[in-house]
């Protein structure tokens, strides 16, 4: 007879884009509500993919300006999702909210170099596996993203 051991996910190491940051170096707020000591892991990226257009010349003679995939999704542990789902109230699914994360990278000479980038999105899915998950995933509809204030298409588009 074995021992057998319950592997918990600890909160010292939230992740942003798979990378592991301390909580000294790390924000994540919603609608102004701090939530990065309940935060797992987020999530988040802004691609542009243009296409050439096709004549009956033998070579594409434009470049369409493309379309944008934006993807975003976090993770909360269970108490911080559930008092997120209670705040957010009835119908949390229909209303944009802002989400902001601001993450602090050390430059090549050690210096701060702090990052604020900006997710305006909904909620469109909530998943908690079972009734003893440790954590909620939450994934979002992005109306627009800015990393470190910079949209991927100019204003106007």
């Amino acid at each position: 007879m074995g021992f057998q051991f319950a592997v918990s996910k600890t909160p010292n190491a939230p992740l942003v884009n798979g990378r592991g940051y301390s909580l000294q170096s790390i924000s994540f707020e919603i609608d102004g509500i701090q939530y990065k000591f309940g935060l797992v892991s987020v999530n988040y990226k802004s691609s542009l993919e243009s296409k050439p257009l096709e004549s009956a010349a033998a070579r594409p003679v434009a470049q369409t300006l493309g379309k944008v995939t934006e993807t975003f999704d976090f993770e909360l542990y269970s108490q911080w999702g559930k008092a997120l789902l209670s705040q957010m109230g009835a119908g949390y699914g229909v209303k944009y909210r802002t989400f902001i994360v601001q993450k602090n990278e050390r430059d090549d000479l050690g210096q701060d170099d702090p990052q604020t980038d900006t997710i305006v999105a909904r909620i469109k899915a909530v998943d908690q596996s079972s009734s003893d998950a440790l954590t909620m995933k939450f994934e979002g509809t992005v109306a627009r993203m800015e990393i470190n204030g910079v949209d991927i298409l100019p204003k106007g588009r």
